[in-house]
């Protein structure tokens, strides 16, 4: 069974923080003008966004959507919100890796102290030590917004579906903490297209997931197009994309352009075994100047020439 995380954007549209933004702008100034979501405005209002500001939170984050706004506007820094930045600065989320946690989840302040120590002992009875939790939040921020029971069903539906044991489970975790934040669904409708559609194994996709798990948040038509490509037209097996599994998130058009070049110069070798083999890797290179420069060996400026042609 499929476990479907629950909209968090309920939390959003709570009356009681509606009314308590209501109470705050009455309160805050009787000639305030018209809530407008101005923050460079609000900003001079509230001495709670005040403080964030000054901690280099990045509060313009908050105004989309502007929900967030409102909430913060709700709170008084002193009372609702240093508990919580004394926690997170004890699991070693602090100066810039803070303000850019909370840039992304002022949602934080909504659950209770008591709450993120049951979750913070979730995390360490997992054997994650005190590094690694702080790692697993700066890059996935709103895990702790999460009940131990809803992070363990999610754990515990990644082992059962592809197959982990615990040490595979909490590399997992480390590598791409993000995904446990996510919808499952989500992640299960491209395992069952990859699987149905593109003919991957239970096998290739397990050994794809340990390779590089992040392929399953990506839009499954962007998975689809790059492996029709490399499969029908570049002639590459299923095999060969598990090589190298992030060759099938790449920008399409930029893969077809540097697969065309190739074959243009008669260098689409892409057999290991074989010599002048290219790499998938080498086709994901960040930029068209170190694609030239170390895979093509031609001026940049030929290849751009070579791209007007298409």
């Amino acid at each position: 069974e499929v476990l479907i995380q629950p909209d968090l954007r309920d939390l959003y549209t709570d009356e009681d923080i509606h009314r308590s933004l209501d109470l705050y702008v009455s309160e805050l100034r009787p000639t305030m003008r018209p809530f407008t979501f101005d923050l460079a405005y609000l900003i001079n209002e509230s001495p709670t966004l005040k403080r964030f500001v000054e901690m280099g939170v990045d509060v313009y984050r908050w105004n989309q959507p502007n929900a967030k706004a409102k909430y913060i506007l709700t709170l008084n820094f002193e009372r609702d919100c240093v508990q919580h930045l004394v926690f997170l600065n004890e699991l070693g989320i602090k100066n810039k890796y803070l303000a850019k946690f909370l840039g992304y989840n002022p949602w934080i302040f909504q659950e209770t102290i008591e709450d993120l120590r049951v979750r913070l002992n979730y995390l360490e009875s997992k054997n994650f030590s005190g590094e690694n939790i702080s790692d697993i939040l700066i890059r996935a921020p709103f895990l702790l917004n999460f009940s131990t029971k809803m992070i363990d069903s999610k754990l515990s539906w990644f082992m059962n579906k592809f197959q982990l044991n615990e040490n595979q489970l909490n590399e997992f975790v480390l590598r791409s903490p993000k995904l446990l934040t996510l919808p499952l669904q989500d992640i299960s409708d491209t395992y069952f297209k990859m699987n149905s559609l593109l003919d991957f194994e239970h096998a290739d996709l397990q050994k794809m997931f340990q390779q590089y798990p992040k392929i399953f948040i990506y839009d499954y038509k962007l998975i689809e197009l790059n492996f029709d490509f490399l499969f029908n037209e570049m002639k590459l097996t299923r095999q060969r994309l598990l090589d190298y599994p992030p060759i099938l998130k790449q920008s399409f058009q930029q893969l077809r352009t540097r697969c065309l070049y190739l074959k243009y110069l008669r260098r689409h070798q892409f057999d290991p075994t074989k010599p002048n083999f290219v790499s998938l890797k080498d086709l994901c290179l960040k930029t068209n100047d170190l694609f030239c420069q170390h895979v093509t060996k031609t001026p940049l400026q030929h290849y751009l020439n070579f791209m007007k042609t298409l």
